[in-house]
């Protein structure tokens, strides 16, 4: 609490570690962010190279069909292997990256509930504050209001006074 200029401004002692949790919630949210456009492009990704290998699949069975050559088997085949090992990593990669958004999750989790607990402690101390400023500008008018009345009374005795 500060004074200015007669009266009581409030001031929060944590305000500067509030801000401060709010910062790092504002960062790991955009963390999480970012993360999930990166899982978003990973897994368009996988899709396109699934719709690869099911058309080199088709390409491969129609050229069977009508009579293929043992080195363009290989190189259907080949694709198919290189693009599994492909898939597979790319598929790993999208794991790493859902891990590291659950884990950016929970830490956004805490530090949200400790903001929250943060506002919520200026939150009761800003009422407490509040409570004590009504009393105190209470107080004022009651003794304001019992001065008014004793120069009052005191106007009355000393009217009455110099009528004897």
């Amino acid at each position: 609490m500060e004074a200015e200029e007669g009266t009581m401004k409030f001031s929060f002692p944590l305000q500067s570690l509030l801000n401060w949790k709010e910062s790092l919630e504002e960062g790991s949210r955009l963390k999480v962010a970012r993360k999930n456009i990166l899982l978003k492009r990973q897994e368009e990704e996988i899709q396109e190279l699934m719709s690869r290998r099911e058309e080199n699949d088709r390409e491969l069975h129609q050229r069977m069909g009508k009579g293929l050559s043992i080195e363009d088997f290989l190189v259907y085949k080949q694709f198919g292997e290189k693009s599994y090992d492909d898939l597979v990593q790319l598929r790993m990669k999208r794991r790493e990256t859902e891990e590291k958004i659950e884990e950016e999750r929970a830490r956004l989790v805490g530090l949200m509930k400790e903001r929250k607990i943060l506002e919520k402690v200026k939150e009761r101390r800003m009422n407490a504050f509040r409570n004590e400023m009504e009393k105190q500008a209470q107080k004022q008018l009651d003794e304001m209001a019992l001065r008014s009345y004793c120069r009052g009374t005191q106007e009355n005795d000393d009217t009455a006074t110099a009528n004897r």
